[in-house]
Parts: C-alpha cells; structure tokens; sequence
C-alpha cells in the first residue's frame, strides 16, 4: 500500500526553490544553442516571407510579454431587501407626520444672492 497524501519516504527532500540538475543543464544548453545560432536564424528570418515572418515574430512575443487575462467587471450586488424596515407600530407612528419639504416646490441651488 502506499504512503498517505502528503507523506514521504525521504522527509528532508530537496529544499524548496532548488532548481532541478537537469531542468538547469537543459536550460544552460538551450541558452548556449541560441547564442551560438543567432546570426544564422536571424539570416534565416530575413529571408522568409513577410507572412511567415509575421506568424513567427508572433509565436516569439508568448516568450517575451506577459500574457494578459480577461476580467469581467461584475455591478454591485443589490440588497434584496432595504436596508431597514419599520415595524408596523413606527409605520402608524410617521404615517401622519408632514413631510420636511413640499415636492413640488422647485429648488434652486445657483445662489446670486450675496
């Protein structure tokens, strides 16, 4: 039977942010090929098609610019119920008191007046 999730035989293990051996020899030969090979294909690239030249040019920027991620804006949430309620006893309480300005009097917020 194997070992449970999150369980190891080896518990010192590599220490975190150790890069593997042969991810980083694998690297350091990719990184000489370039070096070594980059006049020749920059040659190679100025004799293709403008077409092709284009589709290249843009399969390389994936390893250059961070790709960018779609966002959705979402509006607020509206409450589903206001944000207080009077019980019935407050509702008889303000149902006769006047309101503090009459709607239907225009107001006006230029003031010439000095």
């Amino acid at each position: 039977m194997g070992l449970s999730k999150g369980r190891t035989n080896n518990p010192g293990g590599r220490p975190a942010g150790t890069p593997n051996r042969l991810t980083k020899e694998l690297k350091e030969m990719v990184e000489n090929f370039v070096n070594e090979n980059f006049d020749l294909v920059q040659n190679d690239f100025s004799k293709l098609e403008p077409k092709d030249r284009i589709k290249i040019f843009i399969d390389f920027l994936q390893f250059v610019l961070p790709k960018v991620q779609s966002i959705q804006i979402t509006p607020p949430i509206e409450p589903e119920r206001p944000f207080f309620e009077l019980n019935e006893s407050d509702r008889k309480r303000f149902s006769n008191t006047q309101p503090i300005f009459d709607m239907n009097i225009p107001i006006n917020c230029n003031k010439t007046e000095p």
